[in-house]
C-alpha cells in the first residue's frame, strides 16, 4: 500500500518533495478539505483514514493525500501519477452520493479512489491539475505509434457523450436488422438478367 508516514512530511504538514535526478518533483497545486474514498481490490483489507478529510497535493510526479487526523505514524497515501490509469469528474449521484474526481489506480491493493472536495466548484480545477501531471508522466508501455491516443483522460462531457453514443449505437443495432426471412430468400433464376435493358 502506498502509505505516507510522518517522516515524509515537512514542518508545515506538506509532503516532502523529491529532489535531484529524474525523480525530482515540484508542487503544482494543493487542495484543503478533500475527502478520500478508497476501494480495495481485496474487500477484507482495512483502509485506515478511508472516508476522512485531508489535504490533497498534486506534484509533477505524484498525487499525495494527507489526512487531517494524523496522530498515528500513517498519515496519508500517495500514488505515482503514472499509476492513475483513469481520472474523470463524476456528478452522478446514482453511482456515488457526492460529486467527486473518480480515479482508477493500477495498484495491487487499491483499485479505485474518489476525491471529494468540500467545494464542488473545485472539481474542474482538480481535474485540470491531474491532467497536467498525467501529461508530464506518459505511460512508458503505451504504444504511441499512431499518435492518436492521448490516454485515459476524460472530462465529464466526454464521458457523457461517449455513453450517449454507445446507447445510440446499441439502439441502431437493435432496429436496423435484416429480417431472417430476407436472408433465407433466394433470388429467382434470371430475375436480374434484363435489368440493364429495362433502364434504357
Amino acid at each position: 500500500m502506498n502509505v505516507v508516514t510522518r517522516s515524509e512530511l515537512s514542518a508545515d504538514g506538506a509532503p516532502l518533495l523529491r529532489t535531484g535526478g529524474d525523480q525530482e518533483e515540484f508542487l503544482m497545486a494543493s487542495f484543503a478539505r478533500v475527502e478520500i474514498h478508497m476501494s480495495s481490490s481485496d474487500e477484507s483489507d482495512a483502509l485506515p483514514l478511508n472516508r476522512t478529510t485531508g489535504a490533497l497535493f498534486v506534484t509533477t510526479k505524484r498525487v499525495v493525500w494527507i489526512g487531517d487526523r494524523n496522530a498515528a505514524a500513517r498519515v496519508g497515501y500517495g500514488w505515482e501519477t503514472s499509476l492513475i490509469t483513469l481520472h474523470a469528474i463524476s456528478r452522478d449521484t446514482s453511482a456515488f452520493p457526492k460529486p467527486c474526481l473518480y480515479c482508477q489506480i493500477d495498484a495491487e491493493d487499491i483499485s479505485e479512489v474518489r476525491f471529494v472536495p468540500f467545494d464542488p466548484k473545485q472539481l474542474q480545477e482538480l481535474f485540470d491539475e491531474f491532467s497536467k501531471s498525467a501529461e508530464l508522466n506518459p505511460d512508458e508501455d503505451e504504444d504511441d505509434g499512431d499518435g492518436g491516443d492521448d490516454g485515459w483522460i476524460y472530462d465529464e462531457d466526454e464521458v457523457h457523450n461517449g455513453a450517449r453514443a454507445a446507447e445510440i449505437a446499441a439502439h441502431l443495432d437493435s432496429v436496423l436488422q435484416i429480417s431472417p426471412a430476407l436472408l433465407e430468400r433466394q433470388p429467382e433464376s434470371g430475375q436480374f438478367d434484363d435489368a440493364d435493358e429495362d433502364l434504357l
